[in-house]
Order: structure tokens, then C-alpha cells, then sequence
């Protein structure tokens, strides 16, 4: 919603471009809520009755394995699939172009950060229960890969219209904002680890 409430700000109706760019961020956030958030508590979940995603799906723990229904697993990687579909449709339909001054830089990074949030995902659903904290670091590299993927995709865009500075210090300041932040907060971790 924050991203149709700022195309509403700026104009009466909400765009193609518009909608899909907010698609993506509400896909990511399925993805996150539906399965890395929950994945990682379906032992304590179960045990006290909350229904999240993985446990609506039958995802159950034995000892320190998780067993992932292949239902489960579809619906991870299908939701990853839809998600990344729908970022990437702003260089299928024109909005932005995938080269920047002749080299497929954005089409490259895009490509780069889609095959490093495969296996992130991968690596979310495979790990047992007793790899907890290195489950929460691969969800936390998955999260913030995902801010990646927007800037990424809309990069020749953002060059055609404020030049090249802006994009490229939205992307070091998505990359470096966190990591500074998690650093002060958490010290060497730079992820929490509930």
C-alpha cells in the first residue's frame, strides 16, 4: 500500500508501472510472512496452536528436522517464482530499460540477486531446527537482497530521469544503511538472532 499511496500523491489514478512495482513489494512480503518469518517457530507454533502458513501447510517438527510437505515447498518457491515475475515485468512491458548505456547492467544485477534469493530460499527450507541462527542469517540476506531487486530493476529509469548519482547511492544506501544499523544495534552478529 505504501507504494500505491505514493503513486497517489503524485497523480489521481495509479499507473501499470505503479501497481506492479507495489505488487512486488506486497509479493516479498507474502514470501517473508508466509514462509521465512513462520518457518523457523513451527515447533513452538504448533505446539501452542498458532495457525501460520507452514503449519496451515503441515510443516511439523521432528526432532531437528523440519518435514516440509511438498505442498509447502511449491508454495515457497512458487510464491519466489511470482515475486520475481512481477519485478522484472517493468523491463517486459518497456517501463525501464534492461541496458544502461548499451550494457545489460540492470538485466545482469537483476539476474545476479534473483539466483542468490533461489538459493537463500533454498538454503531457508532445507536447514534443520538446530541450524536455527544460520537459518535467521539466510533470511536476513534474503530480506535484503529483495530491497535489491526494485532499485535493480528500475536502475535505467532512474539514470533517464535524475541522473546517475541518485541510483547509485539509493543502492550503497540500501546496502550499507542496514548493515551500519544492524552493526550498532547487534554488534558482530549483524543479525539479530531471537
Amino acid at each position: 500500500f505504501y507504494g500505491l499511496f505514493g503513486a497517489f500523491a503524485a497523480s489521481e489514478s495509479i499507473s501499470v508501472f505503479a501497481l506492479l512495482i507495489s505488487c512486488g513489494g506486497f509479493l516479498q512480503w507474502v514470501f517473508s510472512v508466509g514462509v521465512s518469518a513462520n518457518l523457523k517457530d513451527v515447533e513452538f507454533d504448533t505446539k501452542l496452536g498458532i495457525r501460520t502458513t507452514p503449519v496451515i501447510f503441515g510443516t511439523k517438527a521432528i526432532g531437528n528436522e523440519l518435514r516440509k510437505p511438498a505442498s509447502f515447498v511449491f508454495y515457497a518457491y512458487g510464491i519466489k517464482l511470482l515475486h520475481l515475475s512481477v519485478v522484472g515485468l517493468p523491463f517486459f512491458f518497456g517501463f525501464s530499460s534492461p541496458f544502461l548505456f548499451g550494457y545489460p547492467l540492470p538485466l545482469i544485477g537483476f539476474l545476479c540477486i534473483a539466483g542468490l534469493l533461489f538459493f537463500s530460499t533454498r538454503e531457508i527450507l532445507l536447514l534443520p531446527i538446530d541450524k536455527r541462527n544460520q537459518m535467521l542469517r539466510y533470511e536476513g540476506l534474503h530480506e535484503g537482497l529483495a530491497l535489491l531487486l526494485i532499485p535493480f530493476v528500475l536502475f535505467s529509469y532512474l539514470v533517464a530521469q535524475v541522473g546517475l548519482l541518485v541510483p547509485v547511492l539509493l543502492i550503497l544506501f540500501l546496502i550499507l544503511w542496514p548493515l551500519l544499523c544492524l552493526r550498532i544495534l547487534y554488534g558482530k552478529n549483524l543479525i539479530p538472532l531471537e
